[in-house]
């Protein structure tokens, strides 16, 4: 799976989101939102590692805080961290301490104050003390942003508000979560927009589409990529064979040559194409590669982190992922490793 969100066809969407929403399941487990892993939400000073098949946290100078003792351990998000005892699911609060027990044959992130959690066959959601607020209805079940999550009833996906009640009509056979007011929807195998009231804002013309950031989104007419705005106005003309989206002002973007650069939401490249992948900006640096090696770069395009990895990941606040030798680590921002090698863990590939 690429590190960036390489859109050239609907189906890399559809296993992204499958694949990449830290919902950590004894079985595969999809929901209808990918819940911005790498973007949002992620706020704990703990980082997952793995330990001789184990799982615990280490703070961001690479100490052992939470000894390793879970079968599976996401990242921090609102203040609590999913992890597995054998099959079942629970939260851990900051401190390392169960703030809900496992109890949970599946579930997801907090947002909003709400996390996704399976009971049986049908998903439901729990507050941060784990009291039911939505009872299990859903055959699947995504985050909340801005008051409503996708939700999946006899087949087809609609949205729920934060009472559980249905809002937008179940009707489509794919959907991703709202942002900036619009939600991409799929249907007979095209991709538009609907607003919060479920009115189709942009028509379904598209055969691929992606979230709104920074105002803009990126799209896939025939075998072009490019970006519309929240009016579905085409803003960035479809010149790409594969998009990504706007953050901190710059987007990936591909060449047909298969080459990678950034542009600014004028289109115009601010960082010419040179490299084989990479992935958004997060801060200041953003990780590509050059051949088969991997490192960071600035918003100049200047290395700042050397091309000496097998892959690598965003930045989280003060911490990324790479892996060395076929082996996992963290790095800090200058490049040294945090932790012992081989440890790191938690971080879903996007």
């Amino acid at each position: 799976m690429k590190i960036g969100l390489l859109q050239a066809m609907p189906v890399l969407r559809f296993f992204s989101i499958v694949f990449g929403i830290t919902l950590a399941v004894s079985v595969p487990l999809a929901s209808a939102d990918f819940n911005r892993f790498d973007v949002k939400g992620v706020d704990g000073p703990l980082y997952p590692v793995e330990v001789d098949g184990k799982y615990g946290y280490i703070d961001a100078r690479g100490a052992m805080v939470v000894a390793p003792r879970f079968t599976r351990a996401m990242r921090f998000s609102e203040g609590l961290a999913l992890v597995f005892e054998g099959k079942l699911a629970g939260y851990l609060n900051v401190s390392g301490s169960f703030q809900i027990k496992p109890t949970y044959a599946g579930a997801g992130d907090f947002s909003e104050g709400y996390a996704a959690v399976l009971t049986g066959n049908r998903f439901g959601y729990i507050d941060p003390t784990g009291r039911t607020v939505i009872p299990p209805a859903f055959e699947r079940a995504g985050t909340f942003h801005r008051g409503l999550a996708p939700c999946k009833i006899k087949g087809l996906y609609g949205f729920c508000d934060r009472r559980g009640t249905v809002v937008i009509k179940p009707a489509y056979s794919w959907v991703l979560g709202f942002s900036q007011g619009r939600a991409a929807v799929y249907k007979d195998g095209k991709a538009g927009y609907i607003d919060p009231t479920g009115k189709v804002v942009t028509p379904l013309d598209y055969e691929s589409a992606g979230d709104f950031s920074e105002g803009l989104a990126w799209v896939v007419r025939g075998n072009g990529c490019g970006f519309i705005n929240r009016g579905g106005r085409v803003a960035i003309p479809f010149r790409f064979t594969a998009c990504g989206d706007f953050s901190n002002g710059l987007a990936q973007a591909y060449t047909g040559e298969r080459r990678m650069g950034y542009i600014d939401p004028q289109g115009h490249w601010v960082i010419k194409p040179r490299f084989e992948n990479g992935s958004s900006f997060h801060g200041d640096m953003a990780p590509v590669s050059v051949g088969d090696r991997f490192g960071y770069i600035d918003r100049n395009g200047k290395t700042v982190i050397p091309f000496s990895f097998d892959m690598a990941y965003p930045f989280h606040s003060s911490l990324a992922q790479v892996t060395i030798g076929g082996k996992t680590a963290y790095i800090d921002v200058r490049g040294k490793v945090v932790g012992p090698v081989g440890s790191a863990a938690g971080v879903l590939p996007r």
